[in-house]
């Protein structure tokens, strides 16, 4: 049997999980919307790391969810500060990068490296799916 820390919660695939979007931009409404349909959402910038509001968010998400439609110079070192954040030892948050656009492999793997999964998405319904199955592995 699996020790999960006590004051993250866990997310079943019968309940709403608490997610946290963050970006460097606004995350797109269509998205937030579709995920709000059966999640509790909150948005977030990425830029706001070290902060004592995104320790509390991160200790009430059940997944934390990294837009990289729009990279900007120093994303992957934020994620890397991110992935710190939430602590290499917790299972909980998970973290999920996705990507609209075309994204080079070694991009991909640098994002891996950083303690997150990366699915590019063509449409939400791929988010979504990425999202539900996220915490039943």
């Amino acid at each position: 049997m699996q020790a999960y820390p006590e004051t993250t919660p866990q997310c079943d695939s019968l309940k709403p999980c608490q997610i946290l979007m963050l970006g460097s931009s606004t995350p797109s409404a269509e998205i937030v919307d579709a995920l709000r349909l059966q999640h509790n959402v909150v948005t977030g910038d990425l830029a706001i790391l070290v902060s004592t509001q995104m320790r509390a968010l991160l200790s009430t998400a059940n997944i934390v969810v990294v837009d990289f439609t729009t990279v900007t110079a120093g994303s992957l070192k934020l994620l890397d500060q991110l992935n710190a954040q939430i602590g290499i030892t917790n299972l909980w948050p998970r973290l999920l990068c996705f990507s609209s656009v075309h994204r080079n492999p070694r991009f991909v793997l640098e994002a891996e490296k950083c303690g997150a999964r990366y699915v590019r998405v063509e449409n939400i319904s791929v988010l979504v799916e990425a999202i539900r199955s996220g915490w039943k592995q």
